[in-house]
């Protein structure tokens, strides 16, 4: 059977940085597509920070360079049937100015992304029939392709992973037309079962639209080493944002009695106020800020070196990808229980936290676990290992989405 085209529509894929998961994705859909077209819908793009891809991969700008709200609204007013979208959500936003403007702005890119999805289908004469439009995230994209399917025809698909899944996550909280688009679509794809339920419950009339279809990390082919001395290591890996509370785990570590190696992956806007806060732990436990670090490079990390926990206090979560990767290399994890990280985390693989708990009860969990003895760590690494082995090995979940898509 002839293999299908694949529209991709992303939000800076190719481009780095972001997307890791697609990035990975990706060889899978290149295994069972014929081409793949991908539309990338932010203007603040970089052409040297291109990852490199095959010929048969073409990839084209919804937006070639930023554009004022002004000038996007007045394409909206020039289109018809953005209008149209438009009036849909109008009856739940009209008291609220600031939904009323982000459903405006929502419209208009997707009005935009859709023009340059027609122009790809006209330049290299794509046909309905031989052609799946796959929007990475549930966003302006996949109103985009909710558009072209209502149009022409086009079978259209969508991921969901957190931010555009639980609207409660944004100021205001609201995601525009979430239920008209998921009905729009032949199919939703929610990467954890937390996301399914949420949106089922919220919207009862669409949920044959929803799927669950797990993300997935690669195989390291080998396995962290743990502790043979008295000290316990733990990792978090994480962008540093208030999202992440790494303020709550230094007051936790301020208060435990084991001797502890805490080293920190990742940068952001609070790094340097986290570092400050850093220097207030007491002389028994050690901190090594790592920065910023590609994914080959933490995973290098992870084969290099002992880990005997990892730790994860956010306050909101879609389903961590940091934990799949540390449950490949055989490393527990202590979570707090938000999203769909309960999928990952239990006690027979680390520590299920409360969402909402204190420097002193965290505390409390992280030398329980640095007092069990290394046999017991060790039982929970080999879980953590079964649970990716069994529900999150890419080369399985990725092999057979790419596979349900083309068919």
């Amino acid at each position: 059977m002839k293999k299908k085209n694949l529209l991709l529509i992303t939000n800076r894929y190719p481009y780095l940085p972001g997307e890791e998961f697609l990035h990975t994705e990706f060889p899978y859909l290149k295994n069972e597509f014929n081409h793949i077209y991908i539309v990338t819908t932010n203007a603040l793009i970089k052409e040297e920070n291109k990852r490199n891809l095959e010929p048969l991969v073409k990839v084209f700008h919804a937006f070639e360079q930023r554009h004022s709200k002004t000038y996007l609204l007045n394409q909206l007013f020039k289109s018809k049937e953005g209008l149209e979208w438009v009036s849909k959500g109008f009856g739940k936003v009209f008291a609220n100015p600031k939904k009323w403007l982000k459903l405006l702005n929502w419209v208009s890119i997707a009005v935009q992304v859709k023009k340059t999805l027609e122009m790809v289908v006209e330049k290299e004469n794509i046909s309905i029939d031989n052609t799946v439009i796959y929007s990475y995230w549930q966003s302006p994209g996949a109103l985009a392709g909710v558009m072209l399917k209502k149009q022409y025809g086009y079978k259209t698909v969508s991921r969901a992973h957190g931010g555009d899944v639980y609207a409660e996550r944004h100021n205001p909280a609201y995601l525009p037309l979430q239920a008209e688009v998921i009905e729009g679509l032949d199919q939703l794809y929610l990467i954890s079962e937390d996301g399914k339920d949420y949106l089922s419950k919220k919207y009862p009339n669409v949920k044959e639209h929803l799927s669950v279809r797990k993300l997935g990390t690669r195989d390291p082919e080998i396995l962290s080493e743990h502790s043979t001395d008295e000290v316990f290591r733990i990792v978090s890996c994480s962008y540093v944002v208030p999202v992440k509370r790494l303020e709550l785990l230094i007051e936790a570590l301020k208060l435990c009695k084991q001797k502890i190696e805490w080293k920190h992956i990742g940068d952001g806007p609070l790094f340097e106020q986290i570092k400050l806060l850093a220097k207030e732990l007491p002389p028994h436990v050690s901190v090594n800020f790592l920065g910023n670090k590609k994914n080959h490079e933490i995973y290098e990390y992870y084969a290099a070196n002992k880990v005997d926990a990892f730790i994860n206090v956010s306050s909101t979560e879609g389903i961590p990808v940091s934990i799949m990767e540390v449950f490949s290399f055989g490393i527990p994890a202590l979570a707090t229980d938000v999203g769909g990280t309960r999928e990952l985390v239990n006690p027979n693989t680390g520590r299920l936290l409360p969402k909402n708990i204190d420097a002193k009860e965290l505390a409390t969990v992280i030398d329980e676990i640095a007092q069990m003895s290394k046999g017991e760590r060790r039982e929970l690494g080999k879980n953590a290992l079964k649970i990716w082995q069994e529900y999150y090995n890419a080369e399985v979940n990725f092999t057979s989405f790419a596979r349900e898509l083309s068919e």
